[in-house]
């Protein structure tokens, strides 16, 4: 008696749910990437990537919060700050540091100077997706250049001291 496996075709892999199929995707893109994180512990990796983007939230926790008399417009700079800073973690700022580290240059310095600079076209992304869906003309400026880099220092900086980078 003969058994045979039937495999799915490379096309059936795909008629999964919509989310499932990007998980899928997600997780081999990313897997390959752990291979190349050995200088990093692992734990402390993902422990920086959860709480650094955290850090984006305290310049207007001190600055803004006490100024404001609307504490519901606070919360909601303060959420889609964390949100825009999550999101610019996992899609730009881990994938620096991959890099960085495959290529031998991961070091504060040169995390810190990548997350200023990401910062700044973070932030300048943002301004503009919020000025077009507010139908407003906001402007980009140095004043805006210079609190993105701002945000983009602190929260690499949180990364690179929590996840045990201390080579300069």
């Amino acid at each position: 008696m003969v058994i045979t496996h039937n495999k799915p075709s490379q096309r059936d892999n795909f008629k999964l749910a919509p989310v499932a199929s990007l998980l899928i995707l997600a997780s081999l893109k990313v897997a390959p990437a752990w291979g190349v994180i050995p200088t990093m512990i692992r734990n402390r990796f993902l422990t920086a990537a959860l709480l650094a983007p955290l850090v984006a939230a305290l310049p207007f926790l001190f600055f803004m919060w006490p100024l404001s008399d609307s504490p519901q417009w606070n919360l909601l700079i303060i959420f889609l700050c964390v949100f825009i800073s999550y999101l610019a973690t996992f899609l730009f700022g881990i994938p620096v540091t991959i890099y960085l580290n495959r290529k031998n240059l991961l070091n504060l310095k040169n995390l810190v100077f990548s997350g200023s600079v990401l910062g700044v076209l973070v932030f300048g992304l943002s301004l503009f997706g919020l000025s077009a869906l507010l139908q407003s003309s906001g402007g980009f400026s140095l004043i805006s250049i210079a609190w993105g880099a701002g945000f983009g220092f602190l929260v690499s900086l949180a990364f690179g001291l929590i996840a045990g980078i201390t080579r300069c």
